[in-house]
């Protein structure tokens, strides 16, 4: 249709429309990583992850807004205003009838979702990939049940099944291939708990279903997680930067966390860095970026070891997701038998072990209890993490540490 059409910008397709001289741009929140991935009629070519899917988001924007055009100008004369198209994408589409099927309405929910946060600033995308892998856990579900979830057998009982599936580790099989691992933990699975619900308000919203008070409240059942504090002193990351690994998967997992370890930086951040981010000074060379969370700026200098790393890896820490580089790591850890020491952490009746409770995020914890312990002054600690409130900050610090003895200083 003359006035619409595909385009790529900034590595993203999105959907162009024109009218008077006026043109919108709206994402289809499929990301390509060349020109050459993607036909000037808007047909993905190659060799793509998940091709068929992020095909249909393209067509299916597509053919949302030509479908809009079309009608508006049916009844109007004329196609509508730039303004006017905007308002008529945010409306919901009709329907003929409304599915019972859990997963054809959450897929509605994330679209709304995913065009809501293109309209936003990044600090969302990691909200955006959580609606995205609850809506894999939900297909995980189907494959698990064997048939289709429908809204009137969503109750109480459900939802404590469908919590348990998420926090039981699960195995691929022959006949069973699941996009999620299980084994979700602590304030992760509130997290999908809570998402979930909100979908189920959207839901009654839309006239999917009415769900009673007692389960859109049922995120209050859920206890709050314990807080499990596991951090590396500074000798067992130097211990784990001097194993000798080939080069791989393994050496990088290594590489990333004693990285963390000795800069501070959150997940999002380190996905983010990039070599415009080094600073040099006359102290040295500093890590000068805003927080991709809280949009805060920080300093942090760079030793010889985590420059080296950045170089190994031509300043490009972006290679997996989250949860497959924390359970690569706990591998790893476990590997090393440096952390088979127990914790004071109970699950299932049993002690954990040190390596089965730390994380790439405590990797940050590390890095600010190490230097809170070493007397760096807790003004220079917040300069290195972007930390604005005294209270923040200690929330990191892990004080199941020993005490060191510092009273001798004193006299």
């Amino acid at each position: 249709m003359k006035g619409i059409k595909v385009v790529l910008q900034d590595g993203y397709v999105k959907i162009s429309y024109t009218n008077n001289s006026k043109r919108k741009r709206f994402p289809t929140g499929v990301r390509l990583d060349s020109d050459n991935q993607i036909t000037d009629s808007g047909k993905l070519k190659g060799m793509i992850p998940d091709k068929e899917q992020k095909q249909n988001m393209i067509d299916n924007l597509k053919l949302q807004i030509e479908s809009i055009v079309n009608q508006f100008r049916a009844k109007s004369g004329f196609n509508p205003s730039i303004e006017e198209l905007e308002n008529l994408l945010r409306l919901p589409q009709k329907r003929s009838s409304k599915s019972q099927r859990v997963l054809d309405a959450y897929y509605d929910f994330y679209e709304e979702k995913k065009y809501e946060f293109s309209n936003s600033d990044k600090k969302v995308i990691q909200s955006l990939n959580s609606h995205r892998a609850l809506k894999h856990y939900l297909e995980d579900y189907e494959i698990f049940m064997d048939r289709q979830i429908l809204f009137s057998e969503i109750d109480r009982r459900w939802m404590f099944e469908f919590k348990k599936f998420n926090e039981t580790p699960r195995m691929n099989t022959e006949s069973k291939f699941y996009k999620t691992f299980g084994g979700l933990r602590g304030n992760t699975i509130k997290k999908k708990i809570s998402i979930f619900i909100n979908f189920m308000k959207w839901a009654s919203e839309k006239k999917y279903c009415d769900f009673p008070t007692s389960i859109l409240n049922f995120s209050k059942e859920i206890e709050s997680p314990e807080i499990r504090k596991a951090t590396v002193t500074r000798e067992e990351v130097l211990a784990l930067n001097k194993i000798n690994i080939e080069k791989g998967n393994v050496q990088f997992i290594r590489d990333l966390f004693v990285f963390t370890c000795l800069t501070g930086m959150r997940w999002s951040d380190l996905l983010a860095l990039n070599k415009k981010h080094l600073k040099n000074y006359k102290q040295g060379t500093a890590i000068v970026m805003k927080s991709e969370k809280t949009k805060e700026k920080f300093t942090v200098f760079l030793n010889e070891i985590s420059q080296s790393i950045l170089e190994k890896y031509d300043y490009n820490l972006k290679r997996m997701s989250n949860p497959a580089y924390n359970r690569e790591l706990k591998k790893f850890l476990k590997s090393t038998e440096m952390f088979n020491d127990t914790t004071d952490f109970i699950e299932e009746g049993r002690y954990l072990e040190r390596w089965e409770v730390i994380s790439i995020h405590r990797g940050r914890d590390s890095f600010i209890t190490n230097l809170l312990n070493s007397n760096v002054p807790v003004s220079t600690v917040m300069q290195y993490t972007g930390h604005k409130q005294l209270r923040t900050l200690e929330g990191y610090v892990d004080t199941n540490t020993k005490v060191p003895n510092f009273m001798d200083k004193l006299l």
